[in-house]
């Protein structure tokens, strides 16, 4: 047997690789792994699988208890808890931790010739891998986007597209300049729960609202296709939050800056949204000016040919 134990810190190093014995040559049988990670102060941990392949016994790939597998296991309220099993030769998407520590099990029972096993990347992280906005160092995790900096881009749940991290808390501000609006489209949107998403059904939530405090507008959760949402003033805020129970793939969100003139001049505006940048679009509509607006119980774009007439 081949036991292999290492430890990881953010005190020796913010990035590294992780790698199999032997790899890329088949691991050897009945070896056994052990890998922990410690980060300091408010650091993550994160794993991005660059290869995985581990063999399979049988046809099919249907319980990883029974075969070579590799175990991530985190750390709530001080007691370790399995988060995922993989098994097989399905690359696993980016993991990030909890909190600063993380660990891994591998467990190599059979090998084979063709089993390379696995290379990681990890990295210590403090930006919950969310690669826009500037991050506000005083709060666990809020970033700002302002629209003198950029009217156009895009925002992603931490992670994405990797798993979420649980019991994570994270808040996005939007600024406009005065007579600007934030009209969000949501491209991708997967988050664990159950409508209404509340505490009572260990939903994880995402909320949009135009107050900075504001415990009554909607979350939403699930699977929701083509979500979009506008501000009421110049102000957004996005909070999004997930439990300690189960994990998802997040979302990820355009967003856009629009002065007032542009929203109610112009026949019909619609976002287009397209590589992460925005391209306004000009549609006309009859002889009169739609609005485009967002109903906070409505997840669709409407048009109200009776708000803006013009020509």
């Amino acid at each position: 047997m081949q036991l292999v134990i290492e430890q990881f810190s953010s005190d020796d190093g913010r990035a590294g690789r992780l790698v199999s014995p032997q790899y890329p040559a088949p691991y050897p049988q009945n070896t056994h792994c052990h890998y922990s990670f410690t980060g300091r102060g408010r650091l993550r941990v994160r794993l991005l699988f660059e290869d995985f392949h581990l063999p399979i016994v049988g046809e099919h790939v249907v319980d990883c208890e029974s075969m070579d597998s590799l175990d991530i296991f985190l750390y709530v309220d001080g007691r370790q808890e399995k988060m995922a099993s993989y098994c097989g030769d399905e690359t696993p998407k980016p993991i990030i931790s909890n909190g600063p520590k993380l660990s891994i099990e591998f467990r190599g029972i059979y090998s084979s010739r063709t089993s390379r096993g696995f290379k990681i990347s990890y990295s210590f992280v403090e930006d919950y891998a969310i690669a826009s906005g500037k991050q506000l160092l005083e709060f666990p995790c809020a970033f700002v986007f302002n629209s003198s900096e950029a009217r156009t881009g895009v925002v992603t749940s931490p992670n994405y597209p990797g798993l979420y991290p649980r019991d994570t808390e994270c808040n996005y501000f939007f600024y406009g300049d005065k007579n600007e609006r934030v009209h969000l489209h949501f491209s991708y949107f997967d988050v664990e729960g159950v409508v209404p998403c509340e505490a009572v059904s260990a939903s994880d939530y995402v909320q949009i609202s135009s107050q900075m405090i504001d415990s009554e507008s909607r979350r939403y959760c699930g699977q929701i296709k083509d979500l979009r949402a506008t501000s009421l003033n110049n102000f957004l805020r996005i909070t999004f939050r997930s439990n300690d129970r189960l994990d998802g793939v997040g979302f990820s969100c355009n967003y856009i800056f629009l002065r007032d003139s542009e929203m109610y001049n112009a026949s019909i505006i619609e976002a287009s949204f397209n590589r992460g940048e925005a391209e306004m679009k000009r549609i006309t509509s009859g002889c009169y000016t739609a609005q485009v607006f967002y109903k906070p119980d409505d997840l669709t774009w409407r048009e109200r040919p009776d708000i803006s007439y013009g020509g």
